[in-house]
């Protein structure tokens, strides 16, 4: 019985804070971004890679592609050898997006497969 208000005020958390206080005002902004990429500290590419030379991903990161597309990062959904693969919203929905490593050997064997 509990749980649809429950659900009901979470699922709308924005709404329910504006509805309860007239001075609150969402702006994404503004909104912390959870670094989804481990280990998380900027070493490489001008602080953009980590020491695995990992792009540091974020939640809400946008990313550009070579034909202009963007892809916004909702999550990560795993990693290996290679990269890592993110769960990102394009312009056309949902989309896996694999990031490579920065590395030479990586980039080279990626464009093969």
């Amino acid at each position: 019985r509990h749980a649809d208000a429950l659900i009901s005020l979470t699922s709308e958390l924005e709404q329910t804070y504006s509805t309860c206080s007239r001075e609150f005002h969402f702006s994404r902004q503004w909104a912390p971004r959870r670094v989804l990429t481990k280990p998380d500290q900027e070493v490489y590419n001008d602080s953009y890679d980590n020491a695995n030379h990992d792009y540091i991903c974020r939640v809400n990161d946008v990313i550009t592609g070579p034909d202009g597309e963007t892809y916004e990062i909702e999550e990560r959904l795993g990693c290996g050898t290679f990269g890592q693969v993110l769960k990102c919203n394009g312009s056309n929905g949902p989309v896996a997006l694999k990031i490579i490593k920065n590395k030479p050997a990586y980039f080279q064997q990626a464009l093969v497969e």
